[in-house]
């Protein structure tokens, strides 16, 4: 199982480049998730932002290792 995490206002790893793995993800048959956080920078500067994605990562931990 994979999380994938981007962030929408990523000058270092595009939006575009977290939807092409998942597409390479999904054709292997890998279960995955998308999350993306609007209008987040590359290193999820602003609290929100940060907020967000760890909301995000601990929700998909949670799910994938109680089941």
């Amino acid at each position: 199982k994979v999380l994938l995490v981007g962030a929408t206002a990523d000058a270092v790893v595009p939006p575009e480049h977290t939807e092409r793995y998942a597409v390479l993800l999904r054709q292997a048959g890998v279960a995955h998730r998308v999350v993306q956080i609007e209008g987040a920078d590359h290193t999820f500067t602003l609290p929100g932002y940060r907020t967000a994605m760890l909301a995000a990562v601990t929700a998909w931990f949670r799910e994938t290792l109680a089941g």
